[in-house]
């Protein structure tokens, strides 16, 4: 237990040691009910914000009875989506962790385990989860009522700090978005963790994780543009 909590901390200053530790001895569940745990408060101290654009979004469409009615519904099942927090984590580290192993596979990595690939997945998670701490810190200290649409929600800036209106373009602010230092820092220790498994070189282990991250991010950038599409059409 102290390993696993030593790891939790030294992620942020000694990852190379927390990944010789992780390949010699494969545990996440300790990172894995602490990141859960922080994602839930962080989740219930977002609802406030998330409210917020909820509002903005209905009072465009609806009138003043319809948006109290909406707002009455989504009052009583707020928090039903903390509850699934630990499963979209699970479900989000599984696919990385997958793809990760199977890619180092691929790419003739020698007595690869996909259990500690899974560990040093749950383990740079610390790295978001920092950001996400940081983020809303930020947007407290702007308040609620600086909340006018759901870029807003994004306190942490990436190179979508150039665009002159964050709002016009959503796909191509989430992807500006992701470039940011805590995104570039999460890339940078899950690479040094492959390259530890794997024994890649360090610039092997950054491309893979990269391209791997910009997928990710890419299919970020489609659902912002079906979404922006949606409303659209349905703004016609």
């Amino acid at each position: 237990m102290a390993v696993t909590l030593s790891s939790i901390i030294n992620i942020f200053a000694v990852p190379t040691e927390v990944f010789h530790n992780i390949k010699a001895s494969p545990k996440w569940l300790t990172a894995f009910c602490f990141i859960t745990i922080i994602s839930i408060i962080y989740g219930y101290f977002m609802l406030p914000f998330s409210q917020r654009i909820m509002i903005e979004s209905f009072s465009s469409k609806m009138d003043t009875e319809q948006v109290q009615k909406a707002i009455s519904i989504s009052e009583r099942f707020k928090y039903i989506g903390l509850l699934f927090v630990p499963l979209i984590l699970l479900i989000k580290w599984l696919f990385l962790s997958l793809f990760l192993y199977f890619s180092a596979i691929l790419l003739n990595a020698q007595e690869v385990n996909s259990k500690a690939v899974f560990t040093v997945v749950v383990h740079s998670e610390l790295i978001l989860l920092l950001m996400g701490v940081f983020n809303l810190l930020i947007l407290y200290l702007k308040g609620v009522e600086s909340i006018n649409n759901i870029t807003d929600l994004n306190a942490i800036i990436g190179l979508d700090y150039f665009l002159a209106d964050r709002s016009h373009n959503i796909p191509l602010f989430t992807f500006l978005n992701n470039l940011n230092v805590f995104s570039l820092w999460y890339v940078a220790t899950l690479a040094i963790g492959i390259s530890v498994l794997t024994n890649f070189s360090k610039l092997k282990s950054v491309i893979l994780v990269s391209s791997i991250w910009l997928l990710g991010i890419g299919m970020q950038v489609a659902l912002a543009m079906f979404s922006a599409n949606i409303q659209h059409i349905s703004g016609q």
